[in-house]
Formats: structure tokens, C-alpha cells, sequence
């Protein structure tokens, strides 16, 4: 496993825990919604200084994103960062997915509360809400604001 993966896994368990406990700050200032089905807000990098210093963490990116809406026509990689995303749901606050999907390397599947994937870059993938939104971890190499590419146009 690589070294930016290793950072990923631990800072996702330690966010997953916080999460749990209701413990992770949230930076409310930085909530957004992008394409109008998408909700992001970013997580206080300060809970991973035990993981990795600031230099390591500062192009790092965590945040927690919700689909509220079919996203199978927003296909997606970022050619530039690696992710480890997990799946959230009642344990951490949120609505366990109902009738929601992930998409990723061709293959649709149910999104259940749990699940965990490693995103290498270049690596195609979405999420769709169902009758619930989807909400997931996603604890990224660097920023995918700049680094967002529609898969047509891809590999």
C-alpha cells in the first residue's frame, strides 16, 4: 500500500470514529453545493495531526459529500488524486441509503452503510441518491475542485 494510502486509511478510521462519538468539527463556512446534487463540507484537518503533520496533511482534502439525486449520467476521475471513500450511514448520523448506487470501474452496486473504496487516480466512479441521499467520507490525496473530469473524456 502506498504511502498516501496509508494516510488515507488511517485519517478515514479516525474520522469514522469521531463521527461515531459525534466528536468531528465540521468547517460549516465551507458547505457548498456543486451542480446543484451534490452537498460538501470539509472536515477540520486538526483531528489527523497524530497521523501525519501539517505539510503532509495541508494539500489533503476531507470532506463529507452527499448525492442527493441519480448521478449515473455524472460518470467522473480525477487525474490527479487518490481517495479512500467510505459509505455513511445511521452509526454516524446519517440515513442509511435506501435504493441508492455506487458506480465504479463499470460496475453499479448498492450502496450500503460501510463500504469502503480505495479511488486510485484515473479511476472512474459516481454515487446516486435513491430514496435517500448518499452521503460518504471522502479523504482525499489533494483537492479534486480543479481536478474533476466527466469520464467521456477520459479513460
Amino acid at each position: 500500500m502506498s504511502d498516501v494510502f496509508r494516510i488515507l486509511n488511517l485519517a478515514s478510521v479516525e474520522a469514522l470514529c469521531l463521527l461515531r462519538q459525534r466528536a468531528l468539527r465540521l468547517d460549516a463556512e465551507s458547505r457548498n453545493l456543486y451542480l446543484g446534487r451534490w452537498e460538501r463540507v470539509e472536515i477540520d484537518k486538526s483531528h489527523f495531526a497524530s497521523i501525519a503533520d501539517g505539510q503532509v496533511l495541508a494539500p489533503m482534502s476531507f470532506e463529507i459529500i452527499s448525492a442527493f439525486q441519480d448521478m449515473s449520467d455524472h460518470l467522473h476521475y480525477h487525474a490527479d488524486s487518490d481517495a479512500v471513500i467510505t459509505v455513511l450511514g445511521a452509526d454516524e448520523g446519517f440515513e442509511d441509503p435506501v435504493g441508492c448506487t455506487v458506480l465504479y470501474k463499470g460496475v453499479s452496486f448498492a450502496a450500503c452503510a460501510g463500504i469502503t473504496l480505495q479511488v486510485p487516480r484515473n479511476t472512474v466512479h459516481s454515487f446516486s441518491g435513491g430514496a435517500t441521499p448518499v452521503t460518504f467520507l471522502s479523504m482525499q490525496s489533494s483537492r479534486i475542485d480543479e481536478d474533476y473530469h466527466v469520464a467521456e473524456a477520459g479513460p
